[in-house]
């Protein structure tokens, strides 16, 4: 009779620091592709004129744009939270709209838009990992 001897390793450790690792990645990858979105939702993202002026694009400055930043905190050992957005105060008026500018919804629509690709994203990462 054959002698049959099995050794397993347990992996586990280390199949938890892959996951963890990929996590870590593919948060702030999704940071910078929804920063990415959300500035090009600046540029290129309407079509219609939105103030007295009839201009159709938000940028004027430059400033907002350059201003948009993602940020990438741990919650949990898995857990990560993205929070894309601006310091500029003005943003909020020219987010939602005053009564003599139509509402450019710029960071919803933009992080909308990256949506699919953010997922992408995050399954490659864990399809590496």
């Amino acid at each position: 009779m054959a002698n049959n001897n099995y050794v397993f390793k347990d992996n586990t450790e280390l199949v938890l620091n892959a996951i963890a690792s990929a996590t870590k990645e593919g948060a702030q990858k999704m940071a910078d592709c929804a920063v990415d979105s959300v500035q090009y939702q600046i540029l290129y993202g309407y079509k219609d004129p939105h103030g007295k002026d009839g201009h159709t694009e938000i940028v004027d400055t430059g400033a907002l744009f350059d201003s948009i930043k993602g940020d990438v905190k741990r919650q949990s050992q898995n857990l990560y939270t993205i929070t894309v957005g601006t310091d500029r105060k003005y943003a909020v008026y020219v987010h939602n709209g005053t009564r003599h500018l139509k509402a450019r919804r710029f960071i919803t629509d933009g992080i909308n838009r990256a949506r699919g690709d953010m997922e992408g994203i995050l399954r490659d990462e864990m399809k590496n990992a």
